[in-house]
């Protein structure tokens, strides 16, 4: 059983970019996967901001990640 992850990032540049991402983790102890952090944000500086929906087992979630808050809280 594992947890998926998808996100959808934008652009803070004049124009318009975007794209969707779906990640999927699995771990033998599910409890102990509490958080991800992203660091897409200082690979690339123009991001402004990551919308992401989280599910698993029992639990759902959503948040907005930014450069200055890039971990994801999964609980």
């Amino acid at each position: 059983m594992g947890r998926h992850i998808s996100a959808e990032v934008s652009s803070d540049s004049s124009t318009h970019s975007g794209f969707h991402a779906s990640y999927e983790f699995k771990c033998d102890n599910l409890a102990q996967f509490n958080s991800v952090i992203v660091t897409l944000f200082e690979r690339f500086p123009g991001i402004h901001g990551i919308a992401v929906q989280w599910i698993s087992s029992g639990h759902q979630g959503a948040e907005l990640l930014t450069g200055k808050d890039n971990k994801l809280q999964m609980k």
